[in-house]
C-alpha cells in the first residue's frame, strides 16, 4: 500500500506547486458587489433560496453516505475489496465524466426539473440497494447513481447562488459550507448506528425516502417556474 499512499500524497503536492506557479494570475484584490440590505437570516427564509440551500446541502451528504454504505454492505454479503472498488470506481466516474453533458442537458431541460428527476432515482437507488446481492447488479445501480449524483449536485449549488441576493452569495455559500461540513459527520454516524440496531434496508429505505421527498419539492418548484 505504500506506492498507493505516496501517490495520493503527491496529488496535493501537485496542486501547490501549480498554485505557487500561478501566483501571478491570482489578483490580489477584487471589486466589492454592493451588499444587499438587510439580514442573512431574512434571506434564508426565503423559499427561492431556502430549497436551493437544502438541496446543495444534500447533495455532497447523499454522495458520502453512499459510498460509506455501499462498502459495509457489500462486504457483509461476501464481495471482495477488488469488487467493491470497481463498484464505487464505477459511481465515481461516471459522476465526473456525465458533468461533462450538463451544458447539453441544460439546453434541452429546466434546471430544476433535473434536480427533481435526479435527486428521486438517488432515492430510488438507496430503496433498492439492499435487495442486491451480487456484483453486476450493484455495479449498474453505481452507474446510475453517479448520473444523478454527477448531474443534481453542480445544478443545486449553481441555483443556490443565482438565488442570493447581489453581494449574499459568499455568506450564503459559507452557511451551506457549514451545514454540509456538520450534516457529514452527523449523518454517516446516524445510518451506522441505526443500521447497526435495525438493519440496512429500513434505514436506507428511510434515507431513500427523504431524498424523493426533496425530488419532489424541486418538481413543485419546477412547475411553480413555468
Amino acid at each position: 500500500h505504500r506506492a498507493t499512499f505516496l501517490l495520493l500524497t503527491a496529488a496535493p503536492v501537485l496542486f501547490l506547486a501549480a498554485l505557487a506557479a500561478g501566483r501571478r494570475l491570482i489578483p490580489a484584490a477584487l471589486p466589492q458587489a454592493t451588499r444587499a440590505k438587510g439580514r442573512l437570516r431574512d434571506v434564508l427564509r426565503e423559499r427561492a433560496v431556502r430549497l436551493p440551500l437544502i438541496g446543495s446541502t444534500l447533495a455532497p451528504v447523499i454522495q458520502d453516505l453512499y459510498f460509506f454504505v455501499v462498502p459495509l454492505f457489500a462486504s457483509g454479503i461476501g464481495i471482495s475489496a477488488s469488487s467493491i472498488g470497481i463498484i464505487l470506481g464505477c459511481c465515481s466516474g461516471t459522476s465526473l465524466g456525465v458533468r461533462a453533458l450538463l451544458p447539453l442537458l441544460l439546453a434541452r431541460m429546466r434546471a430544476w426539473t433535473m434536480v427533481a428527476a435526479m435527486f428521486m432515482i438517488t432515492g430510488a437507488v438507496f430503496v433498492w440497494l439492499p435487495h442486491f446481492s451480487s456484483t453486476p447488479p450493484l455495479i449498474l445501480l453505481s452507474i446510475v447513481a453517479g448520473v444523478s449524483m454527477g448531474v443534481s449536485a453542480p445544478i443545486v449549488i449553481s441555483l443556490l447562488y443565482s438565488a442570493l441576493p447581489q453581494g449574499r452569495q459568499a455568506e450564503g455559500m459559507g452557511v451551506r459550507a457549514v451545514l454540509m461540513s456538520s450534516s457529514q459527520v452527523v449523518a454517516p454516524t446516524l445510518v451506522g448506528g441505526l443500521s447497526a440496531a435495525l438493519g440496512m434496508a429500513p434505514v436506507l429505505a428511510v434515507v431513500g425516502a427523504g431524498v424523493i421527498l426533496y425530488g419532489w419539492m424541486a418538481h413543485t418548484q419546477s412547475k411553480g417556474n413555468t
